[in-house]
């Protein structure tokens, strides 16, 4: 199991507490259902379809949390990369900023935000 791996459960939890629903491939999948998560499996890029890129192009992910390691997952993950690019899905490739993102959406949706000029602040 890569370092990611052993990371990946708890960072998914907190997304999946703010009822994201978890989309992974067989490995990260066997992880995550490990850790009592409820996840739905997807083929990798060679493996056939749907696969995480089709699922990008019909809109039905919200957000891409991708951290490859080796020669094929870089490969892959530039295809997946370009194409959450092209259609606007926000995408992070490391678990140190997909967790911050998951403290910045709780933080929202805890407390929403507003905005205030410089001059209000002093």
């Amino acid at each position: 199991m890569t370092r990611t791996k052993k990371h990946v459960a708890a960072v998914a939890k907190q997304f999946a507490d703010l009822k994201f629903e978890l989309v992974a491939t067989a490995g990260t999948a066997a992880v995550l259902e490990k850790a009592g998560l409820k996840v739905e499996r997807i083929v990798k890029l060679l493996e056939g379809r749907p696969n995480v890129i089709d699922l990008l192009k019909n809109k039905e992910l919200q957000l891409v949390i991708n951290t490859p390691s080796g020669a094929v997952p870089r490969e892959d993950e530039i295809k997946i990369r370009t194409t959450a690019i092209y259609t606007g899905t926000p995408i992070m490739t490391t678990l140190s900023g997909a967790k911050a993102a998951a403290r910045g959406i709780a933080a929202l949706k805890k407390s929403g935000y507003s905005v205030k000029t410089l001059q209000e602040y002093h």
